[in-house]
């Protein structure tokens, strides 16, 4: 269940507007309306980017709504069939420098003197990037698409880490069986 979007004129969703009117400790101090609004139906306190609550993908790109044991499953297997993609692609092109370590769920990937790190993030059910191409991003399991969307711009996971690796190596990375992976989890 989502909050009621604001209503005409007025900068709260329902649930921020009743919650401040019965707890005086309701956290204003940290509730931006201008670029977040309340995803979640017990507290104001879980916020997304305004952007990622369009119509069509609002009750399904949430992390809150995705079940833990979907997300551990999902996350396990982006990580180990993206490494076994990068490993795939060094032996494609023994020129390129390409190195991949998984351990504790991170995914250390060296491209020449570059570094790729994806990490599981359980308590916020996300996997964060850090990219040497485009900085740091963190994405939410989508139950409606059956991927990893950035909240930010609603890009894909794999498809930017897939760009990135090209701009450095060349070649284009295939991580299609990691997304037939997370289809599969999700029975899309």
């Amino acid at each position: 269940h989502l909050c009621k979007p604001p209503r005409q004129g007025s900068r709260y969703c329902e649930h921020r507007r009743q919650a401040s009117r019965s707890t005086d400790t309701a956290s204003s101090a940290s509730f931006h309306p201008a670029r977040t609004a309340c995803v979640s139906s017990i507290s104001c306190f879980i916020l997304r980017p305004v952007s990622c609550l369009n119509s069509q993908m609002r009750a399904f790109c949430s992390s809150p709504d995705v079940p833990i044991g979907l997300y551990h499953k999902a996350a396990e297997s982006t990580l180990h069939l993206v490494s076994d993609a990068m490993d795939q692609l060094a032996e494609e092109m023994p020129k390129v420098e390409i190195e991949t370590e998984y351990a504790a769920d991170v995914l250390s990937i060296e491209v020449g003197d570059h570094a790729f790190v994806l990490n599981k993030q359980g308590p916020n059910k996300q996997l964060w990037l850090s990219s040497p191409v485009r900085g740091p991003l963190r994405y939410d399991l989508c139950m409606q698409s059956a991927a990893w969307v950035n909240t930010r711009d609603q890009h894909e996971l794999l498809s930017a880490l897939a760009d990135d690796v090209e701009k450095l190596t060349g070649a284009r990375p295939s991580f299609s069986e990691a997304d037939a992976k997370v289809k599969s989890i999700l029975n899309l």
